[in-house]
């Protein structure tokens, strides 16, 4: 990623902040652009924090470029403006193409043979940007192009040659401030920083005015920075501020360097502070949103995001970001128009679209949703989480083996996320043919070979042991985890649930019990008694257990479902369907929540709701099989054979087979 340029120095690479806003959402960004954060992990791409830019200035799409190609074809500069667009997108052969012909149709523009040169660079090509920028150098002695011989030297591994090109350099142009800020420059882009730092200091010593010597300065301080050398960065932007102090960039990277280590109040000052000297610092505003939204001060964000679309209309960082908080806040028409104005001021960032998908997928509208998700995976192909998404939809359309391959995708694209992969593990097994099992296991035991930590991985792969038949393994594992992580109640809590699955009442109430002595607060061990409880047949503790779960979570989805479904029970419906709603607007991917729904609307005669919630309900826990049959069952009443039969076989095989009802149902449909 292309390091941007803030009045004629370079800062900080970009800065993407994830956050969790619902499940599978991720991201929140600073000011520039998306890594394939985008950093957002994460939860999804959870608490993932890189570092901060300027935004690059907008720029007209390809399209415009290749327009004006084609209307000056023998014009170099459009050549050379193409080859750039094309490269900005990462269309190697394209750019190198349009390099080459500004290059034929100006042989003596320096310029044209350093934008090949870089593009050849880019490609890894090094021999070839070598002789680009020998052939610039030759044409024109600046500096720049000189540099570029030198880098490039030092990455073929010829390093007394690039020495002797920066010495040459050195020795060419002694005491020139600007010469020694480049080869700085040059430096620290390869790594080298005690030389880059020398050399900054070189610079220092030839600034004449503050506003030079804070410049040098914020330089010095983007090294420390890069090194994580956080104390001696700020220490440096200090001096630049005493150096120039009506300088609202200086003031702008300070309030950066304190988000980094966790000042948030000191880099909302900061970041006030640059306000104040230019009121019309939109990125400053928007940084100053991003810090707000850290501390879930929500509203006072969204207040900081608008003031810099106020100033910048155009920009897309601050619409996309009052977008997400927006969306935090369920406010999901007002989000939806936020990321719609992203979109067209910011094209490149995917994660609009993606975020416009999560807004027609929470509003129910799959096939608008479906298109917006694949529209961002063009802008993204790689984008796990879009990924993970589409294939949610494919799962809650019952289509597994597309469901599957857009899974493995997610997978593929970020190994590290482990609802990812559990996800495709939980499917598998919901799946079941020939060798899915044994791939779920697989899958389980290659991601806590690496990041045994990872709960949600090791909980799918003892239930993947459960469906092969080996529960002694499965509890072994979960055992295991609370060996591995013995401080996390949750690792106490995952075993305690497994042990109740299992019938062993009283040995989940001591692992319950284990997580609670961890963290009284536990609301999730509290409403685990109250499922232990409600085993035993005592409603009366587990309505107690659920309630003081809930006391200290309300959004704790699960209890919330259970109380649900004990009103339910209870023939309160009204008040079931309350509790239910609530329990999967907190919680959409809670399956069991969905299928208590399902039963308490076909109660209360809301029969065109019912295929919706257990549709839900097994896309977000495909290994539901009381779901997947009593899907089946609906379908075979409106006489959707087709859609019957592959609910009915989803049932039978996420109980490995062995689910005599579904079968049953089966055995119905196919009788003459």
């Amino acid at each position: 990623m292309v390091p941007t340029v803030v009045r004629g120095r370079t800062f900080w690479t970009r800065i993407v902040l994830v956050l969790r806003i619902q499940p599978f959402l991720r991201l929140l960004v600073m000011s520039a652009s998306l890594e394939a954060a985008s950093a957002v992990a994460q939860e999804q791409r959870d608490g993932l924090l890189a570092e901060v830019t300027e935004p690059s200035p907008a720029k007209p799409g390809i399209a415009y470029y290749e327009e004006l190609a084609k209307k000056g074809p023998q014009e170099a500069g459009n050549q050379q403006l193409l080859a750039a667009a094309y490269g900005r997108q990462g269309r190697v052969d394209d750019a190198r193409r349009s390099a080459r012909r500004a290059v034929e149709l100006a042989p003596t523009v320096a310029e044209f043979h350093q934008t090949l040169g870089l593009i050849e660079e880019g490609a890894d090509s090094l021999p070839a940007a070598e002789a680009a920028f020998r052939r610039a150098a030759s044409l024109d002695g600046n500096v720049e192009y000189r540099l570029d011989v030198a880098r490039v030297l030092w990455r073929l591994d010829r390093r007394p040659e690039a020495e002797a090109t920066w010495e040459a350099i050195a020795t060419d142009f002694v005491n020139d401030r600007n010469v020694d800020l480049a080869l700085a420059n040059s430096f620290h882009g390869l790594g080298r920083n005690e030389e880059a730092l020398a050399a900054y200091e070189r610079a220092l010593l030839l600034s004449k005015t503050g506003v030079e010597r804070a410049d040098v300065l914020v330089d010095v301080a983007r090294v420390h920075a890069d090194r994580g050398a956080v104390n001696l960065a700020q220490e440096a932007l200090s001096r630049a501020r005493d150096a120039s102090p009506a300088d609202a960039d200086v003031a702008y990277n300070l309030g950066v360097l304190y988000f980094r280590a966790g000042q948030y109040d000191a880099a909302i000052a900061a970041f006030d502070d640059a306000v104040k000297i230019k009121p019309d610092h939109a990125n400053a505003l928007n940084n100053k949103g991003v810090t707000l939204e850290k501390l879930r001060k929500l509203d006072d964000a969204a207040t900081a995001f608008r003031a810099a679309i106020v100033v910048d209309d155009n920009n897309g960082f601050a619409h996309f970001n009052l977008g997400l908080v927006l969306f935090k806040l369920r406010r999901f028409k007002d989000a939806e128009v936020s990321f719609e104005r992203a979109a067209v001021v910011a094209p490149e960032l995917g994660d609009a679209k993606f975020f416009l998908g999560e807004i027609y997928f929470q509003l129910g509208d799959t096939k608008k949703a479906l298109r917006l998700y694949k529209d961002a995976l063009h802008s993204n192909p790689d984008d796990a989480s879009t990924h993970r998404r589409v294939g949610d939809i494919h799962l809650q359309n019952g289509d597994l083996d597309l469901a599957i391959g857009e899974y493995w995708a997610a997978v593929d694209a970020n190994a590290d996320a482990p609802d990812h992969r559990a996800q495709l593990m939980r499917v598998l097994v919901a799946r079941n043919n020939d060798g899915d099992i044994r791939r779920a296991v697989k899958l389980g035991d290659a991601g806590l070979a690496k990041h045994p930590e990872h709960l949600e991985v090791r909980t799918a792969l003892a239930a993947a042991e459960v469906a092969a038949r080996r529960s002694e393994r499965a509890r072994q594992l979960l055992e295991e985890g609370t060996r591995v992580s013995p401080q996390d109640p949750q690792a106490h809590t995952a075993y305690a649930r497994f042990l109740l699955e299992q019938g062993k009442v009283a040995d989940a109430d001591a692992s319950f019990a284990a997580a609670i002595k961890l963290d009284p607060h536990n609301a999730a061990a509290i409403a685990g008694q109250g499922d232990a409880a409600l085993s035993q047949g005592d409603v009366v503790g587990a309505e107690k257990a659920f309630r003081s779960a809930l006391e200290l979570d309300p959004g704790l989805a699960s209890a919330r479902a259970e109380l649900g479904y004990l009103y339910f029970k209870a023939d309160k419906n009204d008040a079931a369907i309350g509790e239910l709603t609530r329990a999967v607007s907190d919680d959409a991917r809670l399956g069991r929540a969905w299928f208590y729904l399902a039963f308490a609307q076909y109660k209360a005669g809301l029969k065109d709701q019912v295929e919706t919630s257990l549709k839900k309900a097994v896309a977000v826990q495909p290994d539901l099989a009381e779901a997947w049959l009593q899907l089946g069952k609906l379908y075979v009443q409106v006489g959707r054979q087709d859609d019957a039969r592959k609910a009915l076989l989803a049932a039978e095989n996420a109980r490995g087979g062995n689910y005599e009802e579904a079968r049953l149902e089966l055995e119905r449909l196919q009788a003459p």
